[in-house]
């Protein structure tokens, strides 16, 4: 009975302790979430994940201004930018340095789709990628995807 007692007590503990460490993370989150509406005069739609707090799915409204639909960049550099600034909603702390560009690719309608991969120290991370979309106009209009954020692992690799 006892050790049933320990057992409980341990779970519960460390489920709260995980929990106020999800809530920080939440209210982290919520910033760049709150900072993404602000550049959006509240016009973004955003969905985010209940357990972390990350956005998951951003609609911008059109006309947006974060990124220059009528530049001659490249939709992948737009969406680097975007991911620069507004990143944070998503968990991306450093989007030079956490996401890879893994192409562009182009739909039947004209619509143009930017793939960056998530990495941490140099790695892949599985299931992790975020994707930006824009219209046959350049005009940005949505980005989604995965991001593990707070990644605390050792890559080194090592035999015993």
């Amino acid at each position: 009975m006892k050790s049933s007692l320990k057992l409980f007590a341990l779970i519960f503990l460390g489920t709260t302790a995980f929990s106020a460490l999800a809530q920080g993370k939440k209210a982290e989150h919520a910033k760049g979430v709150d900072n993404l509406l602000k550049a959006t005069n509240g016009k973004a739609q955003v969905s985010v994940d209940k357990q972390t707090g990350q956005a998951r799915f951003v609609r911008l409204p059109k006309d947006n201004n974060l990124t220059n639909a009528n530049s001659k960049a490249s939709p992948q550099s737009k969406a680097m930018g975007f991911l620069r600034s507004h990143g944070n909603a998503f968990g991306v702390s450093d989007a030079n340095a956490e996401l890879k560009a893994a192409g562009t690719t182009r739909d039947s309608l004209g619509n143009q789709h930017s793939i960056f991969k998530q990495t941490y120290n140099g790695l892949p991370v599985f299931g992790a990628e975020l994707r930006a979309h824009f219209d046959s106009n350049g005009e940005m209009f949505a980005v989604n995807g995965n991001f593990v954020s707070k990644i605390r692992v050792d890559t080194n690799a090592s035999l015993s």
